[in-house]
Parts: structure tokens; C-alpha cells; sequence
């Protein structure tokens, strides 16, 4: 819906004889009414934040949605003498817009017609929450049980999805406290572009990396390893996991992946992988699709290629899938293919890196995976691969030459800390 509301608002800004169809408004609920889930567990943890302002105090630390276990943040926030919040149970409030609100225009020297439209458009679009709704956002804060001056701030997730986070956290850094970052998934460090990184590292004081740098941050990076440690679980591997991942049919975010119609592309190369393997291999094969599909009609696509495929459809639990995968392969940068390396199993990756762009700085290192052939460009390549490999892959994958390389590839992107709570809370402490 939103999509399409901001195609219309395009269309309509050209010059051009576009037929627009228009649709009663009041058939189609434009503004998510979606608000956090009253549940008994909610509104227990509700109950429980207002009663740990009675043992944290006002400068005990803010530590919230931090990636670590449960167990482990509650340690975390001990070595500091507080008590979690776990993250924010409160609701949001929904605000509609106000169209006379919106009238004004931005005073800004237009140089070309894309900026002409950015002009006219963005008061239309800016979120009701930080215009309509901000004095109300704002009023709220003070309201809530957390510290008002807070020793420091560490989240891994709430800067994104939490408006009253966002001002709490922008309130206090202008009073000086600061903010550490946790790495909370793939593609950061690898990706060529990926603006929640650079917004990430530009607003944080401290960012914790799973192991990897960067030479424009690298005064505030602070290499740690991998936030939350992965369930144990026994293995009994007999399995081809592919693991795959649909994205919005419309571009949504501005990192280095499959955009669009890019995606029908990203699908045919899983369709010449799949092809290309040996007969005999396709009967131990699991294709795992992501649950959310986007109007992809993914599971259609495959069934007519392949009427026998063994297909997840997303709602079996990774550890469940990998803990009888004996060889897992790897389409896309983001977390998954990193987890599996960082519990040692098998892995052949392939993307294409037009699409998925790697930056300079990690190219080293897939250079190292291709040259022992853990990495692929092209999907027929890595199927080949496959085939040689599959009757002894472990031989393979524990070589001298694969070992070394997996390694440092480990190291630098997914790196295992074995005592986490403590070397986050001596890493704060430093730079407090």
C-alpha cells in the first residue's frame, strides 16, 4: 500500500499522461495500526520495569535488546550493579496526518528535476511520529522507568525500530552520555554498501564488530566477536542445506544486494545450482526459503522446476535444520552462511557480486575462500564443486589449506568470543 501511494505521488508530479487508477480510500487502511502485543508476558514485563526503577537508580546504565542470551544479559547488567530491561514493552501510539501541517516547503536551491521532486514530496512523507505526534513522543519520556542519566547506553537492535528509544537515546547523548553499538548480523564489514552501518557507526560512540574494522571508523570499532553464542545442539549430518532469502519487491534499503526485479535473477541461479548437482545428491537436498515471501510465489516457482524438492518452507527452526546438515551452502551476505562457519560446519557459498557487492576491504578474504573453494561467483561452478566433493566432504572441508583459510575468514567476520559478558564489560569500562 505504501508503495503504491508513493508511485501515485510520483506519477502525479511529472509531467506526463500517466492513467492512474484511483481506489476508494476507504477500502484500503493506509496507516499500520499494529502496536506491541498486549500479552500476559507483555504486561508482566511491564510490571517488572517499573519495579526495577526501585533497585536501578538514575545513572545505572540503559543496557536493552543488547543480542546476548537472556542469561547473559542479565550477568551484563549485574557487573554494573543493575537489573535488565530486556527491551521496550511500551506501546506506540499511532498518529494520523495532518495535510495542513504538511503545506509547508523546503527552502532548498533545486539543481535538477530529481531534486525538484525530493522537495515536493518530503513533507508528504516524512513519519507522523516526528511531526505529528513528536511533542506527544516527547512529553512521554520522562514517564518512562528508565535512568534519567543513564552511566551509558548499549543496544544492539532498538536503534532501529523504537521511536521512543530513538529520542530517550538522542536526549541523552546531547547531555553527553554515551552510546555503544553491538553488531547484530551479517553483511556488516562485507557488504559495499550498507547505510545502517554507516548510520550505525556515525550516531554510536563505540561499535562492537564481530571481529572486522574499518579504516574511516576504526578509532570507534571495537573488535569482540559474535553477540550471541548459538545453541548447542548434537549433529547428525546427512543434509544439503541451501539456504535462501526473499526481499521486498520494491527497494527498501540501501546495502549491496538483489534489488527488485534483481531477485528473479537470484532465484535462476538456485534453479542452474540445483540442476547442475548430481541426481543422486538432490535426494539429501533441503531448500530452506525464508517464511515472509513478498508475493515472490517462491514455493510455485520451485515446484515447477523440481516437482520432487524437498522444500522448508521457513517454519522449521534453523538450529533444528542445521543440526543434521552435513554440507551447508551459502546464497546471500547476511548471517546465516556466518553462523554456520562460526560453529564449523561445512560451507560453500555463491552469489553474484554485481548484486552482492563486496567492498575492498573484505575482498582479500573471499579471495582466500575462492582460491580453496569455499567461495563462488557463479552457481554452476560451486554445484560442481559439490559433486566432487560430497562423497568425503569433511575430508575437504578439514584440509590444511580450507582450515586456514575458513579461519581467517572466521576471525576478521564472525570471530568466537568464549567469555562475552566480561570482555563487553571490561571494553565499556575502558571507554567510559
Amino acid at each position: 500500500r505504501w508503495n503504491s501511494e508513493l508511485y501515485y505521488l510520483i506519477l502525479n508530479s511529472i509531467d506526463n499522461n500517466f492513467k492512474i487508477k484511483s481506489i476508494d480510500e476507504n477500502k484500503i487502511d493506509f496507516i499500520s495500526h499494529k502496536t506491541k502485543n498486549n500479552s500476559f508476558k507483555n504486561l508482566l514485563l511491564k510490571k517488572y520495569q517499573f519495579l526495577i526503577k526501585y533497585f536501578n537508580n538514575s545513572k545505572s546504565p540503559l543496557i536493552i535488546t543488547s543480542y546476548l542470551s537472556k542469561t547473559k544479559e542479565f550477568l551484563f547488567n549485574l557487573n554494573f550493579g543493575s537489573l535488565p530491561y530486556f527491551f521496550n514493552p511500551f506501546d506506540e501510539t499511532i498518529f494520523e496526518p495532518n495535510m495542513n501541517v504538511r503545506k509547508f516547503r523546503l527552502n532548498y536551491k533545486c539543481e535538477n528535476e530529481f531534486e525538484k521532486l525530493t522537495v515536493n514530496l518530503l513533507p508528504k512523507l516524512i513519519p507522523t511520529s516526528f511531526l505529528e505526534g513528536y511533542h506527544n513522543l516527547a512529553s512521554n519520556i520522562n514517564n518512562f522507568s528508565w535512568p534519567s542519566n543513564p552511566k551509558f547506553i548499549y543496544t544492539s537492535n532498538s536503534i532501529f525500530f523504537d521511536e521512543k528509544f530513538k529520542l530517550y537515546c538522542a536526549e541523552n547523548k546531547s547531555k553527553g552520555v554515551k552510546l555503544f553499538v553491538g553488531q547484530h548480523g551479517g553483511s556488516f564489514g562485507i557488504a559495499k554498501k550498507n547505510f545502517s552501518e554507516n548510520y550505525q557507526l556515525s550516531i554510536s560512540d563505540y561499535f562492537f564488530s564481530w571481529g572486522w574494522t574499518s579504516k574511516k571508523f576504526e578509532n570507534k570499532i571495537i573488535k569482540i566477536g559474535v553477540l550471541t553464542k548459538l545453541k548447542d545442539f548434537k549433529r547428525k549430518p546427512t543434509k544439503i542445506l541451501i539456504v535462501t532469502t526473499a526481499l521486498p519487491r520494491y527497494s527498501y534499503h540501501l546495502y549491496s544486494s538483489s534489488k527488485s526485479s534483481q531477485f528473479l535473477n537470484y532465484t535462476e541461479n538456485h534453479f542452474k545450482f540445483i540442476s547442475t548437482l548430481n541426481s543422486s545428491i538432490n535426494n539429501s537436498l533441503i531448500v530452506r526459503l525464508i517464511k515472509k515471501d513478498y508475493g515472490w510465489e517462491q514455493i510455485e516457482r520451485y515446484r515447477k522446476k523440481f516437482p520432487n524438492l524437498n522444500i522448508d518452507s521457513g517454519e522449521t527452526k534453523m538450529t533444528d535444520l542445521l543440526s543434521k546438515t552435513k554440507l551447508y551452502i551459502g546464497t546471500y551476505n547476511a548471517t546465516s552462511y556466518l553462523e554456520a562457519i562460526y560453529l564449523n560446519i561445512p560451507t560453500v557459498i555463491y552469489w553474484d557480486i554485481n548484486e552482492w557487492e563486496i567492498r575492498d576491504e573484505a575482498k582479500p578474504y573471499f579471495d582466500d575462500l575462492k582460491k580453496v573453494k569455499v567461495f563462488f561467483e557463479d552457481p554452476v561452478s560451486a554445484a560442481i564443486h559439490v559433486n566432487e566433493i560430497y562423497n568425503d566432504i569433511e575430508e575437504w572441508w578439514n584440509s590444511k589449506e580450507v582450515s586456514k583459510a575458513v579461519l581467517n575468514f572466521k576471525n576478521n567476520f564472525c570471530r568466537e568470543e568464549k567469555d562475552i559478558v566480561n570482555t563487553l564489560t571490561k571494553k565499556i569500562k575502558c571507554n567510559l
